[in-house]
C-alpha cells in the first residue's frame, strides 16, 4: 500500500480517492498522524506539491499529460514517493492546472 508515511500523508492531504476535487487539507494529516507529526509533514507536503505545480508554469502541454509530467518530475526529486502518491500528485496538478 504505502512504502512511507510521506506518501500516505500526501494522499490524505490532497484527498486522493476521497474528494472529487483535490484540496490541501492539513486536518486530515493531523487526524492520521497527530498534531506534532503533522507539523513536520505538512510543510514537506506543500514543498512537494508546489514543486510539482511549478513544473507546469509556462508549459504548453495538454491536460492529460500535464499531471503525468508533474508527477514524473516529483518522482525524480522525491524518489521515495509511492506510485499512489505520484498518482495523487498527477490528479492534484491536472485539476489545478485548468
Amino acid at each position: 500500500m504505502f512504502d512511507d508515511p510521506l506518501s500516505r500523508a500526501l494522499c490524505l492531504y490532497v484527498g486522493y480517492e476521497r474528494l472529487q476535487i483535490p484540496a490541501r487539507q492539513a486536518e486530515e494529516v493531523v487526524r492520521a498522524f497527530g498534531p506534532e507529526r503533522a507539523m513536520t509533514l505538512t510543510p514537506k507536503l506543500d514543498e512537494i506539491l508546489d514543486y510539482a505545480v511549478g513544473r507546469t508554469i509556462g508549459v504548453e502541454i495538454d491536460l492529460p499529460n500535464i499531471g503525468r509530467d508533474a508527477a514524473n518530475a516529483a518522482r525524480r526529486k522525491y524518489p521515495s514517493l509511492s506510485r499512489k502518491a505520484r498518482k495523487a500528485i498527477a490528479w492534484y496538478v491536472s485539476q489545478h492546472w485548468q
